[in-house]
């Protein structure tokens, strides 16, 4: 609803990857209007696809280093939720900082 289109408005997407069959994943990459030169990239899909491209994971309120026994506890946490049936995503975000304001991101556009 309204939080969705607020986030959209302050925070433009400028960039997409579509999800596609063979990579399993989708990234989008969004404008900051709160810094100058600021974008966040967005990352979601297949748990064992965007895990692999991950070296730290939100535990709580903190990013902490994406250890081989934290990454087996997820794989753990993941193959019970779908052994039950449960489809499951992964979502990765990555900040972007040092860019032109008017930086445009080559490929494909939203």
């Amino acid at each position: 609803g309204d939080d969705r289109m607020q986030y959209q408005q302050q925070s433009p997407q400028v960039f997409e990857i579509p999800f596609n069959s063979e990579t399993k994943w989708m990234l989008t990459i969004h404008a900051d209007d709160l810094q100058a030169g600021a974008f966040r990239m967005v990352l979601k899909g297949a748990p064992e696809r965007v895990l692999a491209m991950c070296t730290r994971v939100l535990n709580e309120a903190s990013t902490v280093e994406l250890t081989d026994q934290r990454r087996a506890e997820i794989n753990a946490s993941l193959h019970k939720l779908m052994s039950g049936g449960r489809r499951v995503l992964c979502f990765a975000e990555m900040r972007l900082d040092g860019y032109a304001d008017d930086f445009v991101f080559e490929g494909s556009s939203p």
